[in-house]
């Protein structure tokens, strides 16, 4: 009895493990949107320090496409340095590799607020339309229900008549056929 329990959970343990292989999505859903907390104070030296440090942890995570890791870092650092404003195109470009396009939004948007009239406005907003346009399509498209192909069944018909048998082959014919 208790091997018959073990393999049934080492059985859902696979089923679960191969169902989340299939489907990568499920797997990773994208957690809710919070924004960045207002940035009212100056930072110190430390704070600085610090940030550069967690800035170029981050940087060696992304050149290794590691896009979580390279988001931890660099919201540590925006973190510590709120004033450092262009980490968060870095994070938006993290968060866009990585799927996860309304944190990338959103980390566009608050550089916006933060940095108006900055030279690559007119770029950022065409970007954030760019990604809020992809949002909408996948919403959609998860939205829609999955429709299967509907094939009708084949036609109730008689089956088809026997083929008739070939004449022999011998040059004469068979005067059966004409008399019956």
């Amino acid at each position: 009895m208790r091997l018959c329990v073990r393999a049934t959970e080492r059985f859902r343990t696979w089923s679960l493990a191969g169902f989340l292989a299939l489907f990568p999505v499920v797997a990773r859903a994208e957690e809710p949107v919070r924004g960045y907390p207002a940035c009212d104070k100056t930072p110190t030296d430390g704070d600085v320090t610090a940030a550069k440090g967690a800035f170029q942890a981050g940087n060696g995570s992304f050149n290794e496409a590691d896009y979580d890791r390279a988001i931890n870092y660099w919201e540590d650092a925006y973190r510590r340095d709120c004033t450092a404003h262009p980490l968060l195109l870095n994070l938006a470009r993290a968060y866009e590799l990585n799927g996860q396009k309304r944190h990338a939004v959103m980390a566009l948007k608050t550089f916006l607020e933060r940095s108006p009239g900055s030279s690559d406005e007119g770029q950022i907003k065409r970007r954030v339309e760019k990604l809020d346009e992809q949002i909408r399509m996948e919403d959609q498209a998860s939205a829609q229900p999955v429709q299967q192909p509907v094939t009708p069944p084949p036609p109730a018909t008689a089956p088809p008549p026997p083929a008739a048998e070939p004449a022999p082959s011998g040059g004469k014919r068979s005067l059966v056929p004409l008399f019956v």
